[in-house]
């Protein structure tokens, strides 16, 4: 089992595939894919899509409406 969990918002972008190839092919990452559209090649991640700037998707957005994101440690 994976150690460490590895969020790759943008996977589909230039620098978010990169970092998607890099901790995909790790043994000791769990890699999460984060995109609108799913990435050619997932390198063993898995894939939520998902559109981060809609509220729709991502209903903890907003601060103003009293909700507050996830802790994250690391963020790419």
């Amino acid at each position: 089992m994976a150690s460490k969990k590895v969020v790759v918002a943008g996977a589909t972008g230039l620098v978010g595939n990169a970092a998607l190839r890099h901790f995909g092919t790790s043994a000791a990452c769990e890699v999460v894919a984060l995109s609108r559209r799913k990435p050619r090649d997932l390198y063993g991640a898995r894939h939520v899509a998902i559109d981060l700037t809609s509220e729709a998707d991502c209903p903890c957005r907003g601060r103003a409406a009293g909700r507050h994101p996830p802790d994250l440690r690391r963020a790419l």
